[in-house]
């Protein structure tokens, strides 16, 4: 069960501007969207093991993942998720081709919403280097 309950989802998309599109699904559909849209926002917070339902950022993080997940349900098939999780290919001709990870090690957050991105950027901080 989400932490983010819908009535915190629809007091979040109240002034967004897809707020038409949240608002024309079920509420089961809605939950089942928050369900799966927790764990993976959850997985770039360290530390912890639930989502906080108090902190708006991860609040909005859970809500924009959910929507992504609605409005991107059909297009994720093996070549929409290649560019999501930032394979990237190049060829020329005559000469070959390569495939290859574009973002890896620079904080890309892949087959997030943008929006989900930002609030994690703004709960976890800036990348943090450590001297060995």
């Amino acid at each position: 069960m989400s932490e983010v309950t819908v009535e915190q989802a629809e007091e979040y998309f109240e002034e967004h501007l897809d707020a038409a599109s949240w608002a024309a699904l079920d509420e089961a559909v809605q939950q089942g969207l928050l369900n799966m849209a927790e764990p993976e926002i959850l997985s770039y917070i360290r530390g912890q093991t639930a989502i906080d339902a108090a902190d708006a950022r991860q609040v909005a993080a859970v809500c924009e993942q959910a929507l992504f997940l609605w409005s991107n349900r059909g297009a994720l098939d093996s070549a929409a998720m290649a560019v999501a999780s930032g394979i990237q290919a190049e060829s020329v001709e005559g000469l070959g081709s390569r495939a290859f990870r574009a973002g890896v090690g620079t904080g890309v957050l892949p087959a997030l919403a943008r929006n989900a991105q930002t609030q994690i950027r703004l709960l976890i901080g800036p990348p943090r280097f450590v001297r060995g």
